[in-house]
C-alpha cells in the first residue's frame, strides 16, 4: 500500500482530470491499433487529419536515425516502411513534447534527453539480443521517465530539490522520492500509463523496475526478466550520460548487459556507449532539442573516473575520521573511574 506524504501529489492523483492528458490524435491512434482488425487506411486518415503531426512524422521518418534509402513522401509509405508499431510509438513520443513543453521547465529537456537515450540504447541491445517486441521495448524504455515529467508538473520546486539532494548525497533519486514523497516517479508513471491506456509492455516494464529497483525483488519468469532488463539497461545508459552518478551507472550497465547475454563483452558495451552521442544529436535535431553543452563519451568516462577518485578520497577521509573518534573514545574510557 503506497502512502503518499506530499498533499499536492495526493490531490493531483485523486483528481487526475487536473493532470495533462494525451493529445486527441495519440488517443485515436492507440484506440485504433488496439483493434486487431483495423485497416492501414484508417490509421493513415487519422494521421493526415492532423497537419502538424503529419509534418513531424515525415520529418523524423526521413532523418538519418532511420537511415531509409529513399525519401518518404506519404503517410501510407511511412506506415509501410516502418510498421504500425513504430508509427504508434512515435505518436506517443511526440505527445510528451506536446504535453510537457520544454520552455515550461528546464527539467523537461533533461528528461527528454534521458527518455530518448534510454530508447536508443534499448534499440541497440535488441539488435544484439534479437527481440520480437523490439519496437515495444523502445517505447517502454522511452516512457520510463513518464512519472518524472508528472512530478515536475505537479511539484516543480519540490522535485528540483529532490534531484539536487540526490546529487549532493550521492543517492539514486528513487530513494529520495520514496523518503520525501512516499511515492516514486516509477509508481506515478505506472498510474499514468494505466490512465492513458498505454501499451501493456509499458506497465510491465514499470512494474518490473518498481520491484527490481525499489524493493530488490524479482518474481517474473526468466523470459520476462531478460526482456525487461533491456528496458532497465536503457535507463542505466541514460543515467551515464545525463545523470549524477556516472561511475555507478556505468558499472551497473556493463554488469546487466552481460547478464542479458554473455556474448556482450566489455568492448561491445564500450562501442555501444561511444556511439550514443552521435545518435542522440541526430534525434535532438529532429525533435528540436539543444545538443549544446552535452559531453562526449570520452568526457563521460573521465568524469566517471573522477567520481571514483573522489569516492576513494571520501572513504579514506571517513576511515581516518572514524579512527580519530575511536581514539577519543578510548581516551575517555581510560580517564573515567573504574567500577
Amino acid at each position: 500500500m503506497i502512502k503518499i506524504k506530499n498533499r499536492r501529489v495526493q490531490n493531483f492523483l485523486k483528481n487526475s482530470e487536473q493532470l495533462p492528458s494525451l493529445p486527441v490524435i495519440s488517443l485515436k491512434i492507440i484506440q485504433l491499433t488496439e483493434d486487431p482488425d483495423f485497416e492501414i487506411k484508417d490509421l493513415a486518415n487519422i494521421i493526415k487529419a492532423d497537419a502538424v503531426f503529419t509534418g513531424k512524422l515525415l520529418r523524423i521518418v526521413n532523418s538519418s536515425y532511420f537511415g531509409l534509402r529513399r525519401e518518404v513522401k506519404s503517410i501510407e509509405q511511412a506506415i509501410s516502411l516502418l510498421g504500425v508499431d513504430s508509427i504508434r510509438n512515435l505518436a506517443i513520443t511526440f505527445s510528451l513534447f506536446d504535453v510537457f513543453p520544454a520552455d515550461h521547465s528546464d527539467i523537461y529537456p533533461e528528461l527528454f534527453k534521458k527518455s530518448l537515450c534510454a530508447g536508443i540504447v534499448s534499440n541497440f541491445v535488441s539488435e544484439i539480443v534479437p527481440q520480437e517486441e523490439k519496437e515495444e521495448l523502445f517505447l517502454a524504455s522511452t516512457l520510463q521517465y513518464l512519472g518524472a515529467f508528472f512530478l515536475t508538473f505537479m511539484i516543480p520546486k519540490t522535485y528540483r530539490a529532490i534531484l539536487e539532494e540526490g546529487r549532493r548525497r550521492g543517492l539514486p533519486y528513487l530513494f529520495i522520492e520514496k523518503a520525501e514523497l512516499g511515492i516514486t516517479h516509477l509508481e506515478i508513471g505506472l498510474f499514468m500509463a494505466k490512465k492513458w491506456r498505454l501499451p501493456k509492455i509499458i506497465e510491465q516494464a514499470l512494474q518490473y523496475r518498481i520491484k527490481r529497483d525499489i524493493y530488490f525483488f524479482k518474481d517474473s519468469s526468466q523470459e520476462i526478466i531478460s526482456k525487461l532488463e533491456i528496458v532497465r539497461v536503457g535507463s542505466l545508459a541514460a543515467e551515464i550520460f545525463f545523470g549524477y552518478h556516472r561511475a555507478l551507472s556505468m558499472a551497473l550497465f556493463r554488469q546487466n548487459l552481460q547478464h542479458i547475454s554473455g556474448q556482450i563483452t566489455s568492448e561491445v558495451a564500450q562501442d555501444l556507449l561511444s556511439s550514443v552521442p552521435n545518435l542522440m544529436k541526430n534525434m535532438y535535431d529532429q525533435y528540436g532539442l539543444d545538443f549544446t553543452g552535452d559531453m562526449s563519451y570520452d568526457d563521460i568516462v573521465r568524469e566517471a573516473e573522477q567520481e571514483l577518485i573522489q569516492l576513494s578520497y571520501r572513504n579514506v577521509r571517513t576511515y581516518f575520521e572514524m579512527q580519530r573518534l575511536k581514539n577519543q573514545l578510548n581516551e575517555l574510557e581510560e580517564k573515567s573511574p573504574t567500577n
